[in-house]
């Protein structure tokens, strides 16, 4: 395999726990198995990206947030290159997201929702009086995020316009996804998974009992997440809810999470890269030797994954 810093130069600048329900089912929960290539150990690592946080991969580009108090949002060619900066003078950038046009992200601190060009330009901010911004996507209409500590799921159209609320009342709502017929989100205080039609409606508990239930992503089948606790765990859910399905067990508070057609991959707090097959089987060390790492994105056959601790972005291939 082969692993390189994936980010260069001072820049100053992610569509992201045991204790299952009682209804899980367990399978694949051997201890973890290094893959025969795993290139354990640290990667080069390259500064400058002030805690590089949330992380998204399309064909062409590299983007993610550095999140402090005066972070921002930058991209980079998937190739490798120069950082560009979108935005700077962001208040705790957190979750991103793009589509063809723009960049999305949420300001923690300044509780706003922003987006920017992908080609650069001046911010829009589409959202303001947030509480707590977390996460972030979008879909060909809306753009979609949680609020922490206001405890709502909320929508706005993708050019702007007044915010809607699709669920309140929650505890403390962190991660979400989209399809093309609902939202979901975790609510890592309640324990629970949830969803809501994209029109709105009466929102709907697709698992409970959860510990810490995080970051999260669907595919046409399931929901998955990662409970952020110690001992941690990676867990499914049918879209519609039912049984839910732990992949892996015995995580060590696991973070960021992503997936592809064949395998959902997450970043761990011991500093590991895992993978485990979507429908089940033995967790694999995907690499080692992280450093605090964070969000986690996968294109083609490339892992991409921001280590918080160290300012840096790296990228595996094959994953």
């Amino acid at each position: 395999m082969t692993e390189w810093a994936l980010a260069l130069g001072g820049v100053a600048g992610f569509v992201f726990v045991a204790g299952c329900s009682s209804s899980s089912s367990s399978p694949g929960m051997a201890a973890p198995a290094a893959d025969a290539g795993d290139d354990s150990g640290p990667p080069p690592y390259v500064g400058g990206q002030l805690d590089a946080f949330a992380i998204a991969v399309d064909g062409t580009n590299v983007y993610w947030t550095d999140e402090t108090s005066t972070g921002a949002v930058v991209k980079m060619p998937i190739a490798g290159g120069t950082p560009v900066t979108l935005a700077s003078s962001q208040n705790e950038p957190y979750g991103i997201a793009y589509d063809k046009t723009n960049v999305y992200w949420t300001d923690y601190g300044g509780g706003t929702v922003m987006s920017v060009p992908i080609a650069g330009g001046k911010a829009t901010t589409l959202a303001t009086g947030q509480g707590a911004p977390w996460s972030v996507v979008v879909d060909k209409q809306n753009v979609y995020w949680t609020t922490q500590t206001g405890g709502s799921v909320m929508s706005v159209p993708i050019g702007g316009g007044t915010p809607t609320t699709l669920a309140s009342a929650q505890m403390s709502p962190i991660g979400i996804a989209v399809d093309a017929t609902s939202v979901y989100w975790t609510d890592d205080t309640g324990g629970t998974v949830m969803s809501v039609p994209l029109a709105g409606g009466m929102p709907a508990t697709l698992a409970s009992g959860e510990s810490r239930p995080y970051n999260m992503t669907v595919d046409a089948t399931s929901v998955y997440w990662v409970d952020n606790v110690e001992p941690g765990s990676v867990v499914k859910v049918p879209l519609a809810g039912g049984t839910t399905t732990t992949l892996a067990s015995g995580q060590t508070d696991p973070y960021g999470l992503a997936i592809d057609s064949t395998a959902v991959y997450w970043t761990n707090a011991d500093g590991t890269i895992m993978s485990v097959p979507l429908a089940g089987g033995t967790p694999k060390t995907v690499i080692s030797g992280q450093d605090s790492p964070q969000g986690i994105a996968v294109y083609s056959t490339s892992l991409y994954w921001t280590n918080f601790g160290a300012d840096t972005l790296a990228t595996i291939t094959p994953k």
